[in-house]
Formats: C-alpha cells, sequence, structure tokens
C-alpha cells in the first residue's frame, strides 16, 4: 500500500503481526479477523472454522417444524423447494407427509369452497389476504364484493 507521499507502507499480518510481502490474504467475515493475513495465519484460521463447523453439525439433528430429535435415517427428510423453507433443514416423516398433504391441498383445491382446481384457476389479491388458489365463482364472487 501506498501512503500520501507514494512511498510503501509496511503491512503486517492481523494475527502474528509478520511483515507481508506480495502474498495477502483476506480472511473470510465469519472469521471475526480484521486486516490480511499471511499465508501460514490464513490456513490456520480456516482450518479453525471448519473444525469448528463440524463440531456443531455433529450435534444430533432436529425437525425443523417439531424440534424432535431424529435418529433414524427413514426419518431425514429433506422439505420440497415449494414449502418456502431454508436449505440444510430436515424434516421428520410425519412432519413431512402432513406438509405435504397440506401443500397438496394449498395447490389442487379452491382455499374457500374446496372444489377441485382444474386446469384455470386464480391467485387472490393481496388485500384479501388468502392462502392458495381460488376458483372462477369464489374470485368472482371476492371480486364483486371488493368494488
Amino acid at each position: 500500500m501506498r501512503n500520501i507521499f507514494g512511498k510503501k507502507e509496511d503491512v503486517f499480518c492481523a494475527v502474528c503481526s509478520k511483515q507481508l510481502g506480495r502474498h495477502r490474504y483476506r480472511p473470510a467475515k465469519e472469521w471475526d479477523v480484521s486486516g490480511l493475513l499471511c499465508s501460514d495465519c490464513h490456513i490456520d484460521k480456516g482450518r479453525e472454522f471448519i473444525e469448528k463447523q463440524n463440531a456443531e453439525q455433529n450435534a444430533p439433528d432436529r425437525c425443523a417444524n417439531c424440534q424432535k430429535e431424529i435418529t433414524l435415517d427413514e426419518d431425514r427428510n429433506k422439505p420440497k423447494w415449494q414449502w418456502d423453507m431454508d436449505s440444510g433443514l430436515l424434516v421428520c416423516k410425519v412432519c413431512y407427509q402432513k406438509r405435504d398433504v397440506d401443500h397438496n391441498k394449498k395447490i389442487n383445491f379452491c382455499s374457500s369452497c374446496n372444489a377441485k382446481l382444474g386446469m384455470f384457476f386464480y391467485h387472490p389479491k393481496p388485500a384479501w389476504k388468502l392462502e392458495g388458489n381460488l376458483c372462477r365463482r369464489c374470485w368472482d364472487q371476492r371480486n364483486r364484493g371488493d368494488e
């Protein structure tokens, strides 16, 4: 780095205070280190962070819905992407089946009259504060009452 007079300033490692040459490493934000690192400290901090993450991952897995501890492999289910859940979460078998049934009902049936939706369905207006889709008859009734 250069100072205001154009001379090069010496840069030091944020951990071991060794003078840095041409090779400088910026730490990841999760490491909580401000400044630049030398190669040795960069490797050490990266290793510490990975070991810390592995220790957290060895904790027992819990269901994202009911917080029950998941012990069996057949209970270990990843939620579908349509459910708007964070990636990396696990859901137990009971919660997975319940969520799947609820999602299919929300997609395939009218949220007002529970009629089976065909090829054409209607999304409710945000002001109506409804979840799911509507059939034409229910959408028309709500729209007439809205005006």
